[in-house]
């Protein structure tokens, strides 16, 4: 009996590891959204002022490290995957 508990343990690890794959997706989604959209407000936003000064430069957010955190968390996440997978194998 103990060893079929410990057989569901594996199945859930490796749900859970895909599961944080997937957020790092989203987080990556979500990141590049922002890349993308945050430009387009600042310029509508000089637009809208009275001295309407707009440099490409001026709104353009530096997301590096957002996107080095979703990166890890996707590889961290297949690499669970993976070990939880061969771990299930093995028994």
């Amino acid at each position: 009996m103990e060893r079929r508990g410990y057989l569901y343990l594996n199945k859930i690890g490796f749900v859970l590891s895909f599961v944080l794959a997937d957020i790092g997706c989203i987080f990556l989604f979500i990141t590049n959204l922002m890349q993308h959209t945050i430009p387009i407000i600042g310029k509508m936003a000089s637009q809208l002022s009275n001295t309407q000064k707009y440099g490409e430069l001026m709104y353009l957010p530096n997301l590096n490290i957002f996107y080095v955190i979703s990166h890890v968390t996707i590889v961290v996440g297949i690499a669970l995957c993976i070990f939880f997978f061969r771990r299930e194998k093995k028994c």
